[in-house]
């Protein structure tokens, strides 16, 4: 289109929609309001309501114009098409933020001139007309741009904004000022497109430490878990999360992360599987990486979050202050002959964090430490609980106190040196050994009689039961016993079920009072709420013992 064209387009799109629509809206009104004495006269709060509504309203509405000259490449004109789908500013909130704004200064105008009949009459039926409008304008733009355009309609708002969006809004900024949240590499991000986030998962809170440092709709992929009840299932798909069953293959999960990409939106994804209980990174999970690697076109944006753990590590009950890290790395897509090893290796080295020497805190609760360390690292005897302080603990079978440093290192005497471990490491030291399946658990303290000489490894005398037969909803809540063997896990609650070791699949923790076992044989998933003691001794116990009986190791994450 030449020069001389394209400015008489622009001229008469300027008279007639910015000079002569308006002028008609307001002189209608002013004849209506004089016909059918509709004329009001201002007073009270009215004319601070509309001026506090009428200046923001026409910035913003000055502000979509500029944000969509830059970002489609051309003004909103229906006579010139825009060469790029605007999508981010004000329009990764709202889909018609010119059309929202412009409706918001003609009603703030009639409160301005007293004009009843631009309230009832005029803006209602203009409203109308602009609705109709803009869903043919919609269906234009998904032709122009295909799936990118319907996924984007499905992410924003035409005048509420979604829910993700006001929590956003709402949360952020308090997470940021709590946790002292500082972000670098912004200028890394792809605004649009297909994109996959990837990050190590250690702290509750990682889903709004990712949200401070992408300022992007992101679609989260959480467990199945949170969408058991209504209420949080409709919470949770409304803030962009795909739910995973991750005691087995769910194929809806991977459908629901295709249909994102296809429409161009962000999916974030932590390759665990599960928040680390040590903090230290756990190993990515293969289906994660075969999934990055379906789509070798499609960037993948790394995040290294530093100091999540401090600031809530699994086993703790609540959060505490603290400061927090989220680095944004390069975007890359992998290479032409990447395998699944290489990516994995290379997604580890950009992701896992850096915290000692970064994040120093003298006082760390140590308060439910028991969870994860369940036997003294020092007596390694098994231990219900440790009489714990702010940033020490005491074994109440040895004695040995232990402090927890401000980089979760766990300091200790065992009576001729002093110690230094990792939390991680402490762990890995106080597991479940192949000696502990050969008698009964000390920690259990039960002697039970079986028969056909099965041997009873642990008893737990109280334990919250919850079968799942469906997949779906997670059946009537019962209270028994769960004993473990060396060739099953039986489940007393009036009536006496169990699961064999050859038939369980999965051994995973949800949350940090339970543990959920997936029976393949029967398709049924047992979910344990345990009030009192560690989960994951629990899981360590059922792990080791059926991979004694079975030599197979269930799925852990």
């Amino acid at each position: 289109m030449d020069r001389g064209k394209r400015f008489l387009i622009l001229f008469l799109f300027l008279i007639t929609f910015w000079i002569l629509l308006p002028a008609v809206l307001i002189i209608a009104s002013l004849l209506l309001d004089s016909a059918l004495n509709m004329g009001f006269s201002p007073a009270g709060i009215i004319p601070v309501l509309s001026w506090s509504l009428l200046i923001p309203s026409s910035i913003l509405l000055v502000l979509a114009v500029i944000q969509f000259r830059l970002q489609a490449g051309e003004w909103p004109v229906s006579a010139l098409p825009s060469r790029d789908l605007a999508q981010g500013g004000l329009y990764d909130v709202w889909r018609h933020p010119i059309y929202l704004f412009f409706v918001l200064v003609m009603v703030s105008l009639g409160l301005v001139l007293g004009s009843g009949s631009m309230l009832a009459l005029v803006i209602p039926i203009f409203s109308g007309a602009v609705v109709i409008y803009a869903g043919r304008e919609e269906k234009r733009l998904a032709a122009a741009f295909g799936s990118c355009c319907r996924g984007y309609i499905k992410r924003t708002a035409a005048i509420v904004p979604k829910l993700q969006i006001l929590v956003r809004c709402l949360l952020l900024p308090i997470v940021r000022l709590v946790f002292g949240v500082k972000v670098t590499g912004r200028n890394s991000i792809p605004l649009k497109g297909p994109l996959f986030v990837v990050a190590s998962h250690r702290s509750f809170l990682d889903p709004l430490f990712a949200a401070c440092g992408v300022k992007r709709y992101l679609n989260y992929v959480t467990t199945h878990q949170m969408f058991r009840g209504r209420l949080s299932s409709f919470l949770f798909s409304r803030i962009g999360c795909i739910p995973r069953k991750r005691y087995a293959r769910d194929a809806a999960c991977v459908r629901s992360i295709y249909q994102v990409i296809r429409e161009c939106g962000a999916v974030v994804i932590f390759p665990e599987g599960e928040r680390s209980w040590t903090g230290a990174m756990g190993p990515l999970k293969e289906e994660v990486i075969r999934l990055l690697l379906r789509f070798p076109d499609v960037p993948i944006l790394p995040l290294r979050i530093q100091g999540n753990y401090n600031v809530w590590p699994r086993w703790r009950s609540r959060p505490a202050a603290g400061r927090v890290k989220v680095e944004v790395l390069p975007a890359f897509t992998p290479d032409r002959n990447e395998t699944a090893t290489s990516l994995s290796e290379k997604l580890r080295l950009l992701i896992e964090p850096n915290d000692p020497g970064v994040f120093e805190n003298n006082s760390v609760s140590t308060r439910g430490i028991e969870k994860i360390l369940y036997r003294c690292p020092a007596c390694m005897e098994f231990v219900s609980g440790f009489d714990s302080g702010a940033s020490s603990f005491r074994c109440r079978e040895c004695g040995t106190v232990f402090h927890l440093s401000g980089t979760y290192s766990l300091c200790f005497s065992n009576g001729e040196r002093d110690v230094t471990v990792s939390l991680d490491q402490a762990y890995r030291g106080i597991r479940i050994t192949p000696a502990d399946m050969k008698s009964t658990c000390s920690a259990c303290g039960k002697e039970i009689t079986l028969p056909d000489e099965e041997r009873l490894i642990a008893y737990l005398p109280d334990v919250e039961i919850v079968r799942d037969e469906q997949e779906e909803a997670l059946r009537s809540k019962e209270r028994g016993s769960m004993m473990l063997t060396d060739r099953r896990v039986i489940f007393n609650t009036g009536s006496v079920s169990e699961v064999l070791h050859s038939s369980t699949a999965s051994v995973t923790t949800e949350g940090s009072a339970r543990l959920q076992m997936f029976c393949s044989s029967s398709n049924t998933l047992y979910q344990l709420k345990i009030d009192s003691g560690s989960v994951p001794l629990w899981q360590d116990l059922i792990v080791a013992a059926v991979r004694e009986a079975t030599g197979r190791m269930p799925v852990r994450s």
